[in-house]
C-alpha cells in the first residue's frame, strides 16, 4: 500500500469538506492574529517541504539552505496565499531569496489591505 502525504492545511479543509474537525489547538494557534508572520510561514514551509522547523531561520536561503525547488515554492506560494489572504504574484515568489524576503512580502500585502471597519 503506497502512502501519500497531504499538507496539514489539507486535511484541515478535507475535514471541513466532510463535516469533520480538524481544529486542533496548534492549528488554531498558528492562524490567531498574536502568530507571527514568520512563525505562520514557517508552519508553511515545515508542512509543504518537511524541513525541520528549527532549521527554518529568516536568514535561510529558500533554495540554498532549505533546498525547496520550484514545485515547493508554488505550494508554500499557494498555501500562504489561503493561510494569511493575501495575493503573491509569480515573481514575487521566484524573486524571494530567503525566509525573511517571504515574509516581508506578506508583510507589506497585510499592510496594503485596508481595514474593513
Amino acid at each position: 500500500m503506497t502512502t501519500v502525504e497531504i499538507s496539514r492545511e489539507a486535511q484541515e479543509k478535507l475535514a471541513r469538506v466532510l463535516g469533520g474537525a480538524a481544529d486542533t489547538p496548534e492549528a488554531v494557534d498558528d492562524r490567531s492574529e498574536d502568530a507571527s508572520t514568520l512563525t505562520r510561514i514557517t508552519r508553511i514551509i515545515e508542512d509543504v517541504s518537511g524541513v525541520d522547523a528549527e532549521s527554518i531561520t529568516a536568514s535561510a536561503g529558500l533554495t540554498t539552505d532549505l533546498d525547496l525547488s520550484s514545485l515547493s515554492l508554488i505550494e508554500i506560494a499557494v498555501q500562504i496565499e489561503d493561510g494569511l489572504r493575501v495575493q503573491i504574484e509569480d515573481e514575487d515568489i521566484w524573486s524571494s531569496v530567503t525566509v525573511d524576503d517571504l515574509v516581508r512580502l506578506v508583510d507589506s500585502r497585510v499592510a496594503a489591505v485596508p481595514d474593513p471597519s
